[in-house]
């Protein structure tokens, strides 16, 4: 294939991708539904991953954020107490690179216990279906990390993921709007979850947010491990 062609296919590639993810956003049903007839011309020529890359790092990204939200929401509600002086940067990279392999471990557990759980609600679903499902749903938390981030370190500095009081009307408002949006994210990617389920197994939407019930355990399970080592290095430092 020639570089020009080759080119050509990327971009169209692209194009698809991101007319994908937006039905996905728009239009949920149609959107997944859309995503599994790609995975599958994609399975029937060979590819693999049939259902493409994107869903790993979308989820990636995904789990990143949620750890991120969880730092901010833990110290406001007093689940977690960190002082201003204890902040290190590389806590935060740490952060987002273990959320990323949290919300890939879950979505490994997912494409498992997900075919049971569909299977016992009277559904079907394919294993490549349900790692759409869970990468395309986590793409509201993208938004929080590619735009709140940047702005939270900006107008309020790493004392947005301590639990020191802050001083400045500015920051304190601006934290307030980050934490809302942050959490509308949340809800949002949470309610694709279900219909992406809903579209990926056959179920009803009462099933399918039965079935959600699995994958949350599935994110509690994978949630574990960067917990406990967050814990060590905050005891540590």
């Amino acid at each position: 294939m020639s570089r020009a062609a080759s080119d050509r296919s990327t971009a169209r590639a692209s194009a698809r991708l991101g007319l994908t993810l937006r039905s996905v956003l728009v239009a949920p049903l149609a959107g997944f539904e859309s995503a599994f007839n790609g995975a599958e011309r994609r399975a029937r020529v060979g590819r693999h991953p049939a259902e493409g890359f994107a869903p790993f790092i979308v989820a990636a990204f995904g789990g990143a954020s949620l750890l991120v939200l969880w730092l901010k929401v833990g110290g406001l509600i007093g689940l977690r107490d960190s002082a201003g002086s204890d902040f290190r940067w590389a806590y935060l990279g740490t952060v987002l690179i273990l959320g990323a392999l949290m919300s890939l471990i879950g979505q490994g557990l997912w494409s498992i216990s997900g075919r049971y759980s569909a299977h016992a609600l009277g559904g079907a679903a394919l294993a490549r279906d349900l790692r759409t499902v869970w990468g395309a749903s986590s793409f509201p938390h993208v938004f929080a990390l590619v735009f709140l981030l940047p702005l939270d370190l900006i107008i309020v500095g790493p004392a947005t993921f301590t639990t020191d009081r802050l001083t400045d009307p500015l920051g304190r408002a601006w934290a307030a709007l980050s934490v809302a949006l942050a959490v509308s994210f949340a809800l949002w990617s949470g309610w694709l979850f279900v219909r992406g389920t809903q579209a990926a197994t056959g179920l009803d939407g009462l099933r399918a947010l039965v079935a959600t019930v699995v994958a949350a355990l599935c994110l509690v399970g994978a949630v574990a491990l960067p917990l406990v080592v967050l814990s060590m290095i905050g005891g540590a430092g």
